[in-house]
C-alpha cells in the first residue's frame, strides 16, 4: 500500500456497516479504486462532500494493488452545481460515470478517459445538450468495451462523403453507403439522418458541439441507432440507464398529453 495524491471524481457511493461508507474513485493517475471511509456516513464527516457522487477533489490517500484504499486528507474541492441541483441533468451525469465505471477494469491508468469523464460533466453543467453529449460519449468509448465500429467510410466501397445517406451494417462491423443498401440483409434500417449525426459524434471533441441542436425527433433516432449498437456489441444492462430511459419516457408522455390538450383548445376556439 502507497501513499499517493491524486485527482479524482467520485463515481458512486454506498453504505457500508452501521457508520462506514464505500467509495469508488476514479482517480487520474491510478485509475479507479474503491475506498473504505471510516465514519463516512456521519452527518458531521469532514469530508463529506468529497464522498458525494459526481464530486471531486485532490485526495491524499493509501492505495492498495489488491484490496480496498483509504483517504488520508482531502484538498481542493470541485462539484457541479447545475448537476446536483438539477434532477434529469443528475440522470444523465450519473449514466456517464456508470458507463465510465464499466467501461475499464479497476486500477488500470486511463487518464484519457478520467478527462473524456470530467470535460463531459463540465459541460453537461454548463447547461449545452445532455443528449448531444451522451451521444458523444457513448460512441467514443466503445472501443474500451473491445469494439470499434467503422464510422468513417463505407466499409464495402471506401465512400467516406458526409452528404450521402449512409446505413449500419452488422455483417460489415460499420457503415455502409446508399450504393450497397440492397445488397445486404442485416443492415439496421436506421434513419439516415441518425446515421450521419453518429458519424459526426464518433470524431469530434466537445468544444464542438456549441452549434448543434437537435430536434427530439432526431434524437430519438439516435438514440434507438446507439442502443441497437450497445446491445449488439456490448450488452450492458446499466441500472442508471434503465433510469434515465424511464424518465425520458414520462417526460415524453408528459409533453404528449400538454400537446394534446393545446389542440383541443384550438379546436374548441
Amino acid at each position: 500500500m502507497k501513499q499517493i495524491e491524486t485527482e479524482g471524481l467520485v463515481l458512486f457511493s454506498r453504505p457500508y456497516r452501521e457508520k462506514d461508507r464505500l467509495v469508488k474513485i476514479f482517480t487520474e493517475q491510478y485509475g479507479k479504486h474503491m475506498f473504505f471511509v471510516r465514519r463516512g456516513s456521519n452527518q458531521n464527516f469532514m469530508y463529506k462532500t468529497a464522498i458525494q457522487p459526481l464530486n471531486g477533489a485532490n485526495y491524499i490517500a493509501r492505495i492498495s494493488d489488491d484490496g480496498l484504499s483509504f483517504i488520508n486528507s482531502v484538498k481542493e474541492e470541485f462539484s457541479y452545481p447545475r448537476i446536483q441541483l438539477d434532477f434529469m441533468k443528475h440522470a444523465y451525469a450519473t449514466y456517464l460515470a456508470s458507463l465510465a465505471n464499466a467501461a475499464i477494469e479497476d486500477r488500470v491508468y486511463d487518464p484519457a478517459l478520467y478527462g473524456f469523464l470530467k470535460q463531459s460533466l463540465d459541460y453537461l453543467n454548463q447547461g449545452y445538450d445532455e443528449d448531444v453529449i451522451l451521444n458523444i460519449f457513448e460512441l467514443q468509448i466503445m472501443s474500451r468495451f473491445g469494439v470499434q465500429p467503422e464510422f468513417r467510410c463505407c466499409t464495402l466501397c471506401g465512400e467516406s462523403a458526409m452528404n450521402v445517406p449512409f446505413d449500419y451494417c452488422s455483417s460489415t462491423s460499420g457503415v455502409i453507403c446508399y450504393r450497397h443498401f440492397n445488397e445486404v440483409k442485416n443492415r439496421y434500417h436506421a434513419n439516415p439522418r441518425a446515421v450521419y449525426f453518429a458519424r459526426l459524434f464518433n470524431q469530434i471533441s466537445l468544444e464542438q458541439i456549441q452549434s448543434i441542436h437537435l430536434a427530439d425527433e432526431t434524437k430519438q433516432q439516435i438514440r434507438w441507432l446507439i442502443d441497437q449498437l450497445y446491445d449488439e456489441y456490448i450488452g450492458l444492462d446499466l441500472k442508471s440507464k434503465q433510469f434515465l430511459q424511464k424518465m425520458g419516457q414520462e417526460n415524453s408522455a408528459l409533453l404528449q398529453a400538454q400537446k394534446s390538450l393545446i389542440d383541443k383548445k384550438k379546436n374548441h376556439e
